[in-house]
């Protein structure tokens, strides 16, 4: 990945380090140990995505400008600030936000709290719009994420999880497959649903 030449004063500092090293030692300091979901880094042509278990305080977007840093695992925190593997409570997103704009000219990072944390960094300028743009609204996210984790959910088994009626499911799943972002494979019954990664 690139590291363009950047100054901080008088001294290079390395973008691609600053932004990087502070996401995966978020991913160390901060995830849900009790959760067996594995940690991901996927890197996409335009974007990379941190995924990490998590213990959520809310749902959502985060706001970097407001945002109330809490610890998740103030033991391992506070080693890993002994070590040097990090500043302070909160310094990743305050870190990754301050450097993304030098690293992606003019990009800016998403962060969504949720059970699985995710901060996505784009690698061009226009990804954060599209990136937002094509992210399914509150209850079909939900229904993603449930059929990420077990894809033989039937339509009433996800009514009953989102708390929907069934013929809202229904409509969400419909919009899913219309806007690819779910895909049925195989028959109705029997089948299974894959979810398309944007």
């Amino acid at each position: 990945m690139n590291d363009p030449f950047h100054l901080e004063g008088d001294a290079r500092i390395s973008l691609r380090e600053k932004i990087f090293r502070e996401l995966v030692s978020n991913i160390i300091a901060h995830r849900e140990y009790a959760d067996a979901r594995p940690a991901t880094i996927m890197i996409y042509k335009d974007r990379v995505e941190f995924k990490n278990p998590n213990h959520a305080n809310g749902k959502g977007p985060i706001n970097p400008n407001s945002f109330v840093p809490r610890p998740k695992n103030p033991v391992i925190s506070r080693f890993m600030i002994q070590l040097g593997r990090a500043e302070e409570l909160g310094s990743g997103i305050t870190n990754v936000t301050k450097y993304l704009p030098f690293y992606t000219k003019g990009g800016e990072a998403i962060f969504i709290e949720d059970s699985m944390f995710t901060t996505v960094i784009p690698l061009i300028p226009a990804t954060k719009a599209n990136y937002v743009k094509e992210t399914p609204g509150k209850t079909p996210g939900k229904i993603l994420s449930l059929l990420k984790e077990n894809p033989n959910l039937t339509i009433p088994e996800l009514a009953e999880k989102t708390g929907k009626s069934e013929s809202a499911v229904e409509r969400s799943v419909r919009k899913l497959r219309e806007s690819k972002h779910l895909k049925r494979i195989g028959p109705d019954k029997g089948g299974h649903w894959q979810v398309m990664e944007k």
